[in-house]
């Protein structure tokens, strides 16, 4: 593992290990007005603006002095459904963009607290912004991208997306998604490999979002939802994660359904290791994913 890997995974377990159990105080900091605003470098370079769906924001994010992008993009962010999008996301945002001359909508989606589980709010969320978006590029390609907590509404998006007679987006692409809610014991196995979470801050975030619902509901656990004819699913996952197992059982799903999609697996990075731009790995992966955005259509 390289230098950068290290210093990202003893940032991680520092945070959480500071955390422990004081969630109060972790979502009185994050939940801050100005938290999810794109950083100066971002907003430079691209044209930032913003907008609401039922006192809901997203922003939307493309490349100055460009001709008029043709292709769309819907990022999701993670953040283990607690966390607000951070100055990594709008960097991976801004390089995707830049390098596909894209126009990238941006959901704020309500965050979890101990209280109140987002999951279903912002599934209705994002199904309202599809449809704004497919409303304004009638002629153009729309891509859905989301990383862990992120790739999870992705995919329940795209499911819903179908379920509700809408043009599908081209692709769906799912970085170190969550896909399951159901804690078996390949998941707990997992837990000795992964490199950047503790079991107890992923338990405890999962059963705040889960909230006593039905850990198999597909707009939970999307890996039990109708993934047929929703667009190209594109899966990226790394062998030391929580979630490979769950990620390697999906793919392996969607192969004996006859359901086309790809996968690229990572040795020796970590979860959701594609974000970080300054890693080997994630400069990789992101060529990759840029191909797939620019790709046309077969």
């Amino acid at each position: 593992m390289s230098f950068s890997s290290n210093v990202v995974k003893k940032i991680f377990k520092t945070y959480q290990s500071k955390v422990g159990d004081s969630y109060k105080s972790i979502i009185k900091t994050i939940h801050t007005p100005q938290s999810f605003i794109p950083p100066y470098s971002v907003r430079n370079k691209n044209i930032v603006s913003c907008d609401w769906i039922n006192g809901l924001q997203y922003l939307t994010v493309q490349p100055r002095g460009k001709i008029a992008p043709k292709k769309v993009l819907i990022y999701i962010h993670g953040g283990a459904y607690i966390l607000q999008i951070s100055m990594v996301h709008w960097l991976h945002i801004d390089k995707i963009v830049n390098a596909t001359n894209s126009i990238a909508y941006v959901p704020i989606y309500p965050l979890t607290s101990e209280n109140y589980s987002s999951q279903m709010d912002t599934n209705a969320f994002l199904l309202n912004l599809y449809k704004e978006v497919a409303h304004k590029h009638p002629n153009d390609e729309i891509n859905i991208m989301g990383d862990s907590a992120g790739g999870n509404f992705a995919l329940i998006l795209a499911q819903e997306i179908k379920k509700h007679g809408l043009k599908k987006p081209k692709n769906v692409i799912l970085l170190s998604p969550v896909l399951d809610f159901v804690i078996n014991e390949s998941a707990y196995k997992a837990f000795k490999k992964e490199e950047i979470f503790t079991k107890k801050f992923l338990l405890t975030c999962q059963s705040m979002q889960l909230c006593k619902n039905n850990p198999k509901n597909p707009l939970f656990s999307p890996i039990y939802g109708n993934c047929k004819d929703i667009g190209m699913i594109h899966l990226f996952v790394a062998t030391n994660e929580v979630f490979y197992s769950s990620v390697i059982e999906f793919s392996k799903l969607l192969q004996k359904n006859k359901i086309r999609h790809t996968i690229e697996v990572r040795d020796n990075v970590f979860h959701d290791y594609p974000i970080f731009l300054f890693l080997k790995e994630a400069i990789e992966t992101n060529k990759t994913i840029c191909k797939i955005i620019k790709s046309k259509t077969k």
